[in-house]
């Protein structure tokens, strides 16, 4: 017995140990923790909140947008991620006047929960904004224990944001990419019903909705179908018919026809990301 008790405490001192040796997880570590830090540091300073994925993290550049613009779109964002995050922060944040959301011709987000990386997305979310994966994922999730070390908290390599949350890309598509993933369109009445959510949630806190498709290359363009544009077009009418919500499609526009303005075949670059925050902000009286 009493061995076991001198094993038990060699043990837990040499947990103890270790645990003390290790660093200081830091606040954040990668976009997902730095965005959380920023606008609960930050909540006041808003006006223009940039919310959804990577088309809006790589292509719209807060900083011409003006001081009160924060970018807190992340690449690979589920739907699920922004409805929690504007249900909880939107009525914390008093000066929000305008929200901006990108809806991708591919209107499912099934793509975002493929087995090999959920487990990582719903980490980084559970770490970086406390919240638990969608209920439909909940049973599969191993949830680590925060109160032990954890690799993810010390991966300090994975923070990509500038201050304001913007992730600029300076490469430019290669001509023979034909990589042609996202276009299916398999969800539309989920979809409808989280951007009725999303809508819901701007008009309770009297903040405007804005939803834009970003331009498309012409790669893309090539995949895309009439039928796939009104599918846009009428999911946006039904949300409006609820809400209110603003709505443009830019996919097609003359001005972004170049190549040299996207990284790949549905993101812009950050020098179509200037041209086009410069666009809708114009468009939109930003």
């Amino acid at each position: 017995m009493l061995q076991f008790i001198r094993d038990a405490v060699i043990t837990l001192a040499a947990v103890v140990l270790v645990t003390l040796a290790l660093p200081k997880s830091p606040e954040y570590n990668n976009n997902i923790g730095y965005k959380h830090h920023y606008i609960t540091h930050h909540a006041s300073d808003i006006k223009t909140l940039i919310i959804g994925h990577s088309h809006f993290e790589n292509g719209l550049n807060p900083h011409l947008l003006g001081d009160s613009a924060f970018n807190l779109a992340s690449a690979g964002r589920p739907y699920y991620y922004d409805i929690e995050i504007l249900r909880e922060y939107l009525p914390l944040m008093p000066n929000v006047k305008t929200v901006l959301f990108p809806l991708r011709y591919c209107l499912s987000d099934r793509n975002f929960y493929k087995a090999r990386f959920r487990q990582g997305l719903f980490e980084d979310y559970y770490y970086g904004w406390n919240m638990l994966p969608p209920p439909e994922y909940r049973a599969e999730f191993k949830r680590p224990c925060k109160f032990i070390p954890h690799y993810r908290k010390y991966q300090t390599d994975r923070l990509t944001a500038d201050s304001l949350g913007y992730c600029p890309d300076f490469s430019i598509m290669a001509l023979e990419q034909r990589d042609m993933s996202n276009w299916e369109q398999d969800d539309l009445e989920k979809v409808t019903g989280y951007l009725e959510e999303m809508a819901a949630i701007c008009k309770k806190n009297q903040v405007r909705f804005v939803v834009l498709t970003t331009p498309h290359s012409n790669q893309f363009l090539a995949r895309v179908t009439p039928e796939g544009m009104a599918n846009l077009e009428n999911t946006m009418l039904q949300v409006s018919n609820l809400c209110s919500v603003e709505y443009h499609n830019y996919m097609t526009d003359a001005d972004y026809r170049s190549d040299s303005l996207y990284r790949d075949w549905s993101h812009l670059n950050s020098f179509g990301a200037d041209i086009f925050t410069q666009r809708v902000k114009e468009d939109f009286g930003l």
